[in-house]
């Protein structure tokens, strides 16, 4: 392990710097212990999603849907 005074001997090193090059020179350290690995997708693309919603026959009319919603609560409700 490094000794304690050469640890403040770097720290010292880089007070002065310019706070951006201090981040910098952090992330870099951060990165040498653990290298970022290759980025993967999260999920699937906005092309798969807007595919997804690509419907093979046309969105029902708002007549068509207030027939469903009607039959939906008679079939609930039975009134």
């Amino acid at each position: 392990m490094i000794a304690q005074t050469e640890m403040a001997s770097v720290l010292s090193r880089v007070e002065s710097w310019p706070i951006e090059d201090r981040i910098a020179l952090a992330q870099k350290i951060i990165e040498s212990v653990h290298p970022k690995s290759p980025r993967r997708p999260r999920g699937r693309s906005a092309d798969e999603v807007i595919q997804s919603f690509n419907m093979p026959q046309p969105a029902p009319s708002d007549f068509e849907c207030q027939q469903i919603l009607e039959e939906e609560l008679l079939r609930k409700y039975g009134k």
